[in-house]
């Protein structure tokens, strides 16, 4: 949606609630392309408060709208490195526009890490609640009954601050404000206030 602030700026509201579907990443495109059509925005929220996370390839092509380069690189038990990088898809300003994103206790896995990387990149204030810190990547061992073991194997490491451990202290927002999300609507929604204010004194 596109919302307004006090102050009479054009922010574009962008709620991902899970980067499982394979098709998310496209949606986004089309919905930063449609808020932009008319007019560039002043700027965007990205609410990934009910956002569990989801696919690795997912998740690079969402956050791929916002920046670019090497992101942080996974790690195993071993000290084994890979690197994530990703290139820019630049839609309506995308890469430039300032950025918030909403957090919160139920922000989970790839949901967290995409927080993350944009607040470690200084491209997105982070409002909300600290995350739980969910930040492996889980890889899948199936059995002959059906069933499956995801088992933890690779930690996230943050590209400029290394000494980070998101596992141990989750994401922490640059502002907390305590809101129960699945609760609130669009026009009771105090995470939002308080991203207008930050976006009409910016």
């Amino acid at each position: 949606e596109i919302l307004s602030t006090p102050g009479g700026k054009r922010i574009g509201y962008l709620l991902v609630v899970s980067f499982a579907d394979g098709n998310v990443d496209e949606r986004v495109g089309k919905a930063l392309k449609k808020m932009t059509a008319e007019a560039a925005l002043d700027g965007l929220i990205l609410d990934l408060r009910a956002n569990q996370g989801g696919e690795y390839t997912t998740a690079s092509n969402v956050l791929s709208y916002f920046t670019s380069g090497k992101l942080g690189y996974f790690t195993t038990r071993y000290g084994k490195k890979r690197w994530w990088s990703i290139g820019a898809k630049n839609v309506g300003g995308s890469q430039s526009v300032p950025l918030v994103v909403l957090v919160g206790d139920y922000t989970a896995s790839f949901g967290e890490v995409v927080a993350g990387v944009l607040k470690d990149r200084g491209r997105a204030f982070l409002i909300g609640e600290t995350t739980e810190g969910n930040i492996e990547l889980l890889w899948g061992y199936p059995f002959k009954d059906g069933s499956v073991l995801f088992l933890a194997h690779e930690r996230f490491v943050p590209a400029f601050n290394p000494e980070q451990d998101w596992e141990a202290t989750g994401i922490i927002p640059d502002l907390e404000v305590p809101t129960d999300w699945d609760e609130i609507t669009l026009d009771q929604d105090l995470a939002l206030e308080v991203a207008f204010v930050y976006f009409d004194t910016h």
